[in-house]
């Protein structure tokens, strides 16, 4: 089993260094996660160790509609006893997005001070 504790030092842990969501069709996705080994350092610093690998699932209507994810501590991996619906994920995630865009937004367009 991974390890995803990035606080223990010279102890390797699992790090997602990037998530791509292609849509191929309404409510249908395919989903790249890129993952890679990392260390902490004695100086507090973090280096990657190895290639990278990606880990790829596909979300269909089914799944959002439906499908749960249990909840996880994500230094352990342990249950937390908790789920969420796939749909509710996506839209937490969707949320956070659209929040961002709107505040780039809204600073791109913000009267400069004189």
């Amino acid at each position: 089993m991974k390890q995803f504790d990035s606080s223990i030092v010279g102890n390797p842990y699992s790090r997602v260094m990037f998530i791509g969501i292609r849509y191929t069709a309404p409510m249908t996705a395919v989903v790249n996660v890129n993952l890679q080994r990392h260390v902490q350092l004695k100086d507090g610093t973090h280096e990657p160790l190895g290639s990278s690998e990606t880990l790829t699932f596909d979300i269909v209507p089914a799944d959002l509609a439906t499908g749960k994810v249990a909840l996880r501590d994500v230094s352990t991996g342990a249950l937390l006893g908790a789920t969420m619906t796939m749909g509710q994920l996506f839209t937490g995630v969707a949320s956070l997005i659209r929040e961002k865009e709107l505040a780039a937004e809204s600073a791109a367009q913000a009267p400069a001070e004189s």
